[in-house]
């Protein structure tokens, strides 16, 4: 990002958490916001941990910005909602795969369902977008088919990416989408896999912290793919 040249800056945060994002901008800490929105029940535990924690390495990126950088977030409220509402649910689903047996079945019908309403509120997210964007524009953390929703309304786009989540729920919405949008489905032998290794990875979390236990989840990963 440090590179490139932008005078607005979008997240994929709650709209509701604009402002305190904003002042980490200006100075403030990450943790700071964190506790305010906690305040404001902006952010929810545990359902919002993720999400947030996800964030981390831009939040803490942002006092770096030039002042006359715009920041917005652009995550539909509504969506919002739906999507807590999903995390609440994988999380009864993972206390019950560690307890009886893991059901490949409720997950994937569970996340697509997520996926599904994701891209239902594609539009909604773009419009949030459109009416603030300025001249040259930066979106961190764009859902996959945000490219093509902005192209059809005349809005050039260029993917830069950083680095993709290895988080393994994160690589399975990611399979999910494209299998969704190629009309064909993700084997149930590899959502056994991915959900197993959520399991795993959580665990590391739980032991770690997030930001540790992602680290050491990302070097098994790279390990993997060698």
């Amino acid at each position: 990002m440090e590179n490139l040249r932008y005078d607005t800056l979008f997240l994929n945060l709650p709209t509701a958490s604009e402002e305190q994002i904003r002042r980490i901008a200006l100075g403030e800490t990450p943790q700071d916001a964190f506790e305010r929105l906690r305040e404001m029940e902006v952010l929810r535990e545990p359902e919002d941990t993720q999400m947030y924690g996800a964030m981390n390495p831009v939040l803490r990126y942002l006092k770096r910005i030039s002042p006359s950088v715009a920041v917005h977030c652009f995550r539909d409220p509504v969506y919002h909602e739906l999507r807590r509402r999903t995390m609440v649910e994988l999380l009864h689903l993972a206390a019950r795969s560690r307890s009886l047996d893991l059901r490949e079945e409720q997950w994937l019908n569970v996340l697509t369902r997520e996926v599904k309403t994701r891209m239902d509120f594609l539009e909604m997210d773009a419009d949030n977008i459109e009416s603030r964007s300025g001249e040259m524009n930066v979106l961190v953390g764009a859902s996959p088919g945000m490219r093509d929703v902005l192209r059809s309304r005349g809005m050039e786009v260029r993917v830069v990416e950083i680095e993709r989540s290895v988080a393994p729920l994160e690589v399975l919405r990611r399979e999910i989408w494209d299998a969704m949008t190629s009309g064909a489905e993700v084997p149930v032998e590899r959502v056994r896999e991915l959900v197993q290794e959520h399991l795993d990875f959580t665990d590391l979390i739980v032991r770690l912290g997030l930001d540790e236990a992602y680290g050491e989840w990302k070097e098994r990963a790279a390990h993997r793919v060698r």
